[in-house]
């Protein structure tokens, strides 16, 4: 049993299992969603090291959805990275979401562009390029309640793809998909990644992982984000592990990767107290029959842990 902080109690129970579900010391695992379906629902995340989309049924077992997203796309570029016990490229899908038609949205960190999953197998590329140059490494996104789609490139200025014609964007930003365009909304980050709006969409939480910050931004309907304010600071904990995916609970609590495990914060900036796990993670997401089962992804695994609290977007009937 892993241990919680006494501060979550009325959050989770003071008993309540972290289960390790899935393990693979060969993968890199992100992006998890919960899909609804009439027969309950199932789990979908990325492995960015094997370039692929999974599913966890617990009926069916473990499946492909889609694969092959570096191959496909000539500015594709790969990211290396030292976990430790071991070294890992990251060259596929990363961040998920579904739209309002259910059809799965990508970040494709490999390939370099944002797309969508059709109904019948095939692609298509949202967003690719932002003033004439290529994305550099798409990392996370959130479809609002009206279908506009907002994303993370946690990188700048892409130099190594595979043809030396596609350089990246010169900075690491947010951005939004609107009206048939790229709209670049704030663009100060040294690692734009995680990102989620407060239940209400008034505000954008976005996270900068190298400066292990989150900050809360005014969201209006329309045109660039308001107010910045700094809304969490995990620079006090030099624990392993750092600021990346992040969602709400139906209180607007939000929860975040970071030192030591997930911390969650409330909406006034408290911090509330860490889920401690054994690895560092990578992403979240709320999930089961009554939306209150919390999924992690960390590079190498896959957690889950019951809570008293729904996520934001399952907190309906």
């Amino acid at each position: 049993m892993l241990r919680l902080d006494p501060r979550l109690d009325a959050l989770v129970d003071s008993d309540a299992q972290v289960e390790k579900i899935l393990k693979d010391q060969a993968a890199f695992f992100e992006g998890p969603v919960w899909v609804r379906t009439p027969s309950g629902g199932h789990l979908i995340f990325t492995d960015i090291a094997s370039d692929a989309i999974l599913a966890l049924d617990c009926r069916t077992g473990l499946r492909i959805i889609a694969d092959s997203f570096f191959d496909s796309s000539p500015a594709s570029c790969v990211r290396e990275i030292d976990l430790g016990s071991r070294r890992v490229q990251l060259k596929g899908p990363n961040g998920l979401a579904l739209d309002r038609q259910g059809r799965i949205l990508y970040c494709g960190y490999g390939p370099r562009h944002v797309g969508r999953l059709e109904p019948d197998g095939r692609r298509t590329v949202l967003a690719e390029s932002f003033e004439g140059r290529r994305l550099n490494t798409p990392n996370d996104l959130v479809v609002r309640s009206d279908g506009t789609v907002y994303f993370t490139d946690s990188s700048a200025e892409m130099r190594e793809p595979k043809d030396g014609r596609y350089r990246g964007v010169a900075t690491s930003a947010v951005y939004r998909i609107a009206h048939g365009g790229l709209q670049m909304l704030h663009g100060d980050f040294d690692a734009a990644n995680g990102l989620v709006f407060s239940p209400d969409e008034r505000y954008l939480y976005v996270n900068d992982t190298r400066r292990k910050l989150i900050w809360r931004f005014d969201a209006g309907r329309d045109g660039p984000l308001g107010r910045r304010d700094l809304f969490a600071d995990m620079n006090s904990d030099a624990s392993p592990g750092v600021p990346d995916g992040m969602k709400v609970d139906m209180h607007g609590n939000v929860y975040c990767t970071g030192p030591r495990g997930l911390w969650v914060i409330a909406p006034d900036g408290t911090h509330l107290g860490v889920i401690q796990t054994r690895e560092r993670l990578t992403n979240l997401a709320f999930g089961g029959a009554e939306g209150d089962t919390l999924y992690m992804t960390g590079p190498s695994y896959l957690w889950r842990i019951q809570l008293k609290v729904r996520g934001a977007s399952l907190s309906g009937p």
